[in-house]
């Protein structure tokens, strides 16, 4: 099944809606989102602790705005892939008796992590 539109994220759903409603409280966002605020909560949370929102007020009447200079979450999916570990150059072992697979594995560790890497890829494309 194709989707003909791909849905926006929920970090960035309230980034919207508090960039255009500023110093809204956590019920307004999820009245606007038409979510329950438990669900609204967490996301909530992670962008306060990336810095991206701000909360001012007392605890259970807090309001958010946007800090000033932060930018605005990936609005589809999970952002640009960034590896953290420099994928090397990959060598070839000649096959011969034994467990070639495993010492292939040994003997290649950057090709190993790739294929690291793109099983989890394939893995999330399947549950996705």
């Amino acid at each position: 099944m194709i989707a003909t539109e791909i849905e926006t994220t929920l970090p960035y759903k309230i980034w919207t809606v508090i960039e255009s409603h500023p110093g809204c409280n956590m019920q307004f966002i999820a009245r606007q989102l038409g979510m329950d605020t438990r669900a609204i909560s967490s996301p909530i949370t992670k962008l306060c602790h990336a810095e991206k929102l701000v909360r001012t007020g007392i605890r259970g009447k807090g309001v958010y705005s946007i800090k000033r200079g932060a930018r605005p979450q990936n609005k589809y999916g999970r952002g640009t892939y960034q590896p953290k570990d420099f994928v090397g150059e990959m060598t070839y072992v000649t096959s011969h008796d034994g467990n070639t697979i495993f010492e292939e594995c040994r003997q290649n560790w950057p090709g190993y992590r790739l294929n690291q890497y793109l099983r989890e890829v394939r893995a999330n494309e399947l549950r996705g």
